[in-house]
């Protein structure tokens, strides 16, 4: 009776090595089939949100297109002043419209954000 015992407890621990070896196999394949860096991944699960920033200045440049619109975008949604630069300017006028609608306090500024030109291309 004790030796079935000592041979259940040693299967059920081969059972959960096992189990903990398929896991470890699965987290590997999903990180090498993922879109990106493990740091990238990590602060993107467990960085700070851009809700911290809210009532700062942020100033981007580069805002009139691609991740500079974005990221202007998602700081507005955010609660954040933002100071836009870039060379285009309907460009820019474009991405301040998109900003200033979607700013949390549009009511209660008379802005969120400001515009500065830089060199003509």
């Amino acid at each position: 009776m004790i030796q079935t015992t000592g041979f259940i407890s040693l299967t059920m621990l081969d059972l959960i090595v096992y189990a903990v070896l398929v896991v470890l196999l699965v987290q590997v394949f999903r990180l090498r089939m993922s879109d990106g860096d493990l740091s990238l991944m990590w602060c993107e699960r467990f960085g700070e949100s851009p809700a911290r920033l809210a009532g700062k200045v942020v100033w981007i440049t580069g805002a009139s297109s691609g991740i500079g619109e974005a990221l202007a975008v998602e700081l507005s949604r955010a609660g954040v002043e933002l100071v836009l630069s870039a060379r285009r300017e309907e460009e820019l006028r474009r991405v301040k419209q998109r900003c200033v609608g979607r700013h949390p306090c549009k009511q209660q500024w008379s802005y969120s954000a400001l515009c500065v030109l830089g060199d003509k291309p």
